[in-house]
């Protein structure tokens, strides 16, 4: 895998003599110019394991955003992953996440176009973090997702998906489960997503053709 400068951690083979940066160029994608900037800052690796690492702070518990993004940071580094975190969105207590994540030493990025996002995602061996992204596109990418604490608490969930509280102990468990327990890792190659597989414009299209709208009400309806 591949990604851009504070991108990613790598895992790229080259095989038969292929320079480095036309593989990541291809990867990513970006220009090979590009690629070449990314190595050279040390933000591609060859071989190991990498983690994406997007965590938010939680509406309701933005007291706790401090120790919660430790808790974390603590446990990536104590299984010495490579991990790409993603600095948080602007909610309560992102601040504090974000002070935290930089003065880390582990890799971050503010933000990711969206072919880039698809790709370092496709390419990751696993999701950490408290995502909605961890719930909705890792069951059709085929990577387990660790999700942490409550942000998306009662929201339906494949069997990918490895709840965990805040804790660095219980972190360090599921990554351990996430990224060696082959026979998990295999059930979640097979895993179907229960928010569909990419078809859900045509599904929509076919039902309003069908449907007769004469016999719609136009008139307002309020329900208690």
């Amino acid at each position: 895998t591949a990604a851009s400068a504070p991108l990613a951690t790598a895992a790229i083979e080259e095989a038969g003599g292929e320079r480095l940066s036309k593989r990541v160029a291809a990867l990513v994608p970006c220009s090979r110019t590009e690629a070449e900037q990314y190595i050279e800052g040390g933000w591609v690796t060859v071989d190991g394991h990498t983690i994406e690492a997007p965590q938010h702070p939680v509406t309701t518990e933005s007291k706790d955003s401090l120790s919660q993004i430790k808790e974390t940071i603590k446990a990536l580094k104590a299984q010495g992953v490579q991990a790409l975190v993603l600095l948080p969105n602007n909610d309560a207590g992102y601040s504090q996440i974000v002070n935290e994540i930089k003065a880390s030493g582990l890799k971050w990025y503010p933000s990711l176009s969206a072919i880039k996002f698809v790709n370092l995602y496709r390419n990751a061996w696993a999701l950490i973090g408290n995502s909605s992204s961890g719930i909705h596109e890792t069951p059709t990418l085929g990577i387990p997702a660790i999700n942490i604490g409550n942000r998306q608490i009662g929201r339906e969930r494949a069997a990918n998906v490895i709840d965990v509280p805040c804790d660095a102990d219980a972190i360090e468990g599921a990554l351990q489960k996430a990224l060696f327990d082959t026979e998990f890792r295999a059930m979640v190659k097979a895993i179907k997503n229960p928010y569909g597989e990419g078809n859900s414009a045509v599904e929509i299209v076919r039902i309003l053709k069908e449907i007769d709208l004469n016999e719609v009400s136009l008139q307002k309806i309020f329900y208690n």
